[in-house]
């Protein structure tokens, strides 16, 4: 497709003024994965979109929008990607589509999460993976379980998001599935650093970052390269971090992923401040806060943040920390495990300076 693309858009332009009729589900869907998968969000929502408004059947249209909520909630407006869920699971309805239906309740929950509307979250994900087993579609069957995996992971209910994630994998292997196993492989890895289990977490993030080189998506990538730096830093090989990290934000701005982007940095911060290079992580933790999306990173950064910030303000550490519970008690999502005794002794720090 990338030699072509001119082509293809000059073709769908044509298409969609002169015969609508050529405008179908497979081009629709075929459209989604390669947008998202090249990471163009952007590009993704105009181009659906368009094709949602000038298809000449229902079908067409509920995938175009499917799509275009994907793209709306990667590119963080995730209320457009609600409105666009709600229209396509409508049509999927009236179409009789229990699978397309739970697509577009997938759409809505991811975009629900990024929102921290837990339980409207969790009532779309259990909906969309009760409807991929009665339809017997296993795919579908995994992505649920994924969704519910990253819930309970964001919850702090460590043991469920495992056995989502673990479950998940399994059927992605059976499947051979090998974007879905790198995916299913980058959560347990995430999980494992929050517990601290570093080693564990580079076992399965390696693996991890090399199917995703080879399947050439950036986004998903540069994703999986700055846990895995998280990951190296843990255990000590802060070249390899450094490494990850810097090769993890240089992707992710090619294609303008702001999550990659701010958890690159984030991880640059970490590494400059164990290598005592306190102004850097600062600097590095307040560039990472304009890109990242979802309650638990941003509260994570602030807390990094106050440990740069401690020695020489603590006043503004204590703000940045209180900014922090705050966010964590609205969203309910708790301190992870492998950040417990910083946060304990940066508290102790805070408040022996008064």
């Amino acid at each position: 497709m990338d030699p072509e693309l001119d082509n293809v858009r000059a073709a769908l332009v044509w298409a969609a003024e002169r015969e609508p009729g050529l405008l179908d589900v497979p081009l629709a869907r075929a459209l989604t994965g390669y947008f998202t998968g090249r990471g163009h969000f952007a590009e993704a929502g105009r181009t659906l979109t368009a094709i949602a408004a000038a298809a000449s059947d229902d079908a067409t249209r509920a995938w175009a929008l499917h799509g275009a909520g994907i793209a709306a909630n990667e590119s963080g407006d995730h209320e457009a990607a609600i409105e666009r869920a709600e229209r396509a699971a409508a049509l999927f309805d009236g179409l009789a589509d229990p699978l397309g239906r739970g697509t577009a309740l997938t759409v809505a929950g991811n975009a629900n999460k990024a929102l921290g509307r837990y339980e409207r979250a969790l009532a779309a994900h259990e909906a969309a993976l009760a409807l991929a087993r009665d339809s017997g579609d296993l795919r579908r069957v995994t992505i649920s379980l994924n969704n519910l995996g990253t819930l309970a992971h964001d919850r702090g209910q460590h043991d469920a998001a495992r056995e989502h994630y673990t479950a998940s994998l399994r059927i992605k292997r059976e499947l051979d599935d090998a974007r879905g196993t790198a995916v299913a492989l980058m959560n347990l890895g995430g999980l494992d650093n929050d517990l601290g289990r570093y080693a564990d977490a580079r076992a399965y993030l390696s693996p991890a970052v090399d199917q995703l080189r080879a399947l050439g998506e950036p986004y998903t990538l540069a994703f999986a390269l700055a846990l895995l730096a998280e990951a190296e830093l843990g255990i000590g090989d802060e070249d390899a971090a450094a490494a990850s990290a810097t090769e993890a934000e240089r992707l992710a701005r090619k294609v303008d992923y702001r999550p990659a982007i701010g958890l690159a940095l984030a991880r640059l911060g970490d590494l400059a401040l164990a290598r005592g290079d306190v102004p850097a992580a600062a600097r590095h933790y307040q560039d990472a806060l304009g890109h990242v999306r979802g309650a638990p990173e941003v509260a994570r950064i602030l807390e990094h943040l106050a440990s740069a910030r401690a020695g020489t303000a603590p006043e503004e550490a204590r703000q940045l920390l209180e900014r922090a519970g705050n966010l964590r008690r609205e969203h309910r999502t708790p301190v992870p495990p492998a950040d417990a005794a910083l946060l304990d002794e940066l508290s102790r720090r805070i408040e022996r300076a008064g």
